[in-house]
Formats: C-alpha cells, structure tokens, sequence
C-alpha cells in the first residue's frame, strides 16, 4: 500500500490500518527522513527514526534523564555486544531499571508517532506482515489519544478536509468517550459538543469551530481551502431578507431586491 501525504492525510493512515487490525510496519520517506510505525494486530506498539534526535539515548539525554557521563557508558558497553539494545544496556549498567525504561520508551514512542502529523509530504508504504518488534520491547499506544493530540497539530487546510470527508454528513457522539476527556475540553471543545447532542453535520460543527476552510460570506466571496470549490461560496448559506441572486454581465453573481421573496441559496459560481 502507496500513500501520498501531500494528498491523504496521515491521521486517515494510521486510522484505517488501525480499524482493518493490520500487522506490519508503515514506513514514511521524505528526502533523506525515515521514520516507521510498526503494528501489530491494529495497535502501534513501536516507533523509530533515522533523525539522531528521535534516538532512545539522544533523546534521554536531552530531556534531563540521563547524563553524557551514563550516555558514554551505556554506549560502550553496546560496543562490547553488537546485538545489545540500548534500552537492555540502561538496564545492564544500572542506570535505570525496567519500569523506569518501559515508562521512558513509551514517551519516546509517542512523541516520534506524533512526528509523523507535522510532516506535510512525503510517501507512505505499509508492508503486511508478522509484527517484527519483540513481545518485550512492544508499547502500548492509544489510536484515538494519538488522533487527537496528533490532528491538532496539522496545518494544512487541504489535508484537514481530505480527513473530514462529506462535510454534509451526520454525526453522533459515541456513547462512552475513547480515552478520559474530562478536564481537558477546551470552550471551543465544549461548544462542538454540546452541538453535537442533536442532529448536526461535519460542516455545521467545523463552522462553529471557527474554520474559513468549510464556509464563506454569501454576501462576500472568500476563497475556500477546498481545490474543488475554490471561489465558490457555500450554497445552504442563508441571504438578506428581500434579496436573491442574478448573474451580471461580468459573470459574477450578484444581489437583487424582491418585495417579499424569501431567501435563496446562491447558485454554484462557475470558474
């Protein structure tokens, strides 16, 4: 399986190898960076990176947890055996044990799975087959955590609709919420939820959260983020009272007033 990241998000990825149950690694390309998410059975269970920064040591070095002096000493002591893990040699040295070093690893999972939501382009391949990640070195990483810390983080409006999909579809709220949301829930948050108690589409709730990309002034006409639609403004949107729409000569649809006529949808503006 092929991916494009400039054209499929990588939020629907990762979703929808998560939904099939896939087992295998998913690996991204982007000039000269490598990163992979390995599955296993639909859950991310290991993450890595050819980015020095995204290394176990490298990174416990940065973040205050270990010293250069424990860094330098657990790498030569990887250098005695090649196949030794620097996780295994942390514990071997006794720099850490292996709660602490489980604890460290999932962090460091996490934070390199999260990466992989910033990166604008690149090519995504999955290769199916037996997880390769020992049972011991596995983690256990949330899916839906994962989308939610992770989308918040993208900033290309293109890719955020590629991800909504049918603006104009329904949407309920699950009965009980994938992960602890409580205390977490931003204004803006509470609003799109409290929304979503009735019947209300994808577009009504992306509207209420304040994004340009899925509407536009019936009266104004602004740019949609959308390629498809660029130039067109929304057509469920509601016109002063008294007017409707008519093309001018110029092409560009304009306002006429009408004694006690209702609102109209404008029509579709044609490029």
């Amino acid at each position: 399986m092929l991916t494009d990241l400039s054209v499929t998000p990588f939020a629907e990825t990762i979703r929808r190898l998560s939904a099939d149950r896939k087992s295998g690694d998913l690996q991204v390309r982007s000039v000269k960076l490598v990163k992979t998410v390995f599955f296993d059975h639909g859950r991310i269970v290991f993450a890595a990176s050819n980015l020095k920064k995204d290394r176990l040591g490298e990174a416990l070095v940065a973040l205050g947890r270990i010293t250069d002096e424990d860094f330098q000493r657990v790498s030569a002591l990887m250098k005695g055996e090649s196949k030794k893990r620097f996780g295994d040699a942390l514990v071997q040295s006794g720099v850490m044990d292996k709660n602490e070093l489980g604890t460290s690893v999932a962090r460091q999972v996490r934070r390199v799975a999260l990466s992989f939501f910033e990166m604008p382009e690149g090519v995504a391949a999955f290769e199916e087959r037996r997880c390769p990640i020992p049972l011991e070195y596995m983690v256990s990483l949330s899916i839906h955590k994962l989308l939610y810390d992770g989308i918040k983080t993208m900033t290309s409006p293109e890719l955020i609709l590629a991800g909504l999909g049918n603006l104009d579809r329904g949407v309920t709220i699950a009965p009980l919420p994938p992960f602890p949301f409580e205390g977490r829930r931003s204004a803006e948050e509470k609003e799109i939820l409290e929304l979503a108690q009735r019947r209300v589409t994808v577009r009504r709730l992306a509207w209420a959260a304040g994004m340009r990309c899925v509407r536009s002034s019936p009266w104004r006409r602004e740019p949609s983020c959308s390629p498809r639609s660029r130039g067109s403004p929304i057509r469920r949107a509601r016109t002063p009272s008294g007017r409707r729409w008519r093309t001018s000569s110029s092409g560009r649809p304009t306002w006429t007033r009408r004694a006690g006529s209702r609102w109209r949808a404008p029509p579709r503006a044609t490029s």
